[in-house]
């Protein structure tokens, strides 16, 4: 049987996610991926409070686990997931969001598929 999992207490430290588009309106469910470069500030156990654009905000999600993967790793499986497109779309917006990126070669990039999870608070 899972566990409860325990409140989340916000605090202003709390790093801020902000989704510029809602893709497949995954932001309104307790748990999803989310496709971003690899940094270190994603790893689990790291909480973000969730937000789309200037005022709409999601709530506050753990990292529950984080995969790497490359562009060409992307199919339909998890782009319809992460996206609501096929893998080749996702790659295609994908390269579009950071095509004007002076430093980032999406192509040769690595990548991290995100599992967010809810926070009770």
């Amino acid at each position: 049987m899972a566990q409860p999992r325990k409140r989340f207490i916000p605090s202003s430290n709390t790093p801020v996610l902000n989704f510029q588009h809602n893709w497949n309106k995954k932001l309104f469910c307790d748990a999803f991926t989310s496709i971003r470069l690899k940094q270190s500030k994603y790893y689990v156990g790291a909480v973000f409070k969730i937000t789309e654009g200037l005022n709409t905000v999601y709530g506050y999600y753990k990292i529950a686990a984080v995969q790497e993967l490359k562009l060409t790793d992307i199919d339909d499986y998890i782009g319809y997931l992460d996206t609501g497109y096929s893998g080749e779309e996702t790659q295609q917006i994908l390269k579009t969001m950071y095509k004007n990126s002076k430093n980032i070669k999406i192509e040769e990039a690595i990548l991290y598929r995100i599992l967010f999870l809810k926070q009770p608070i």
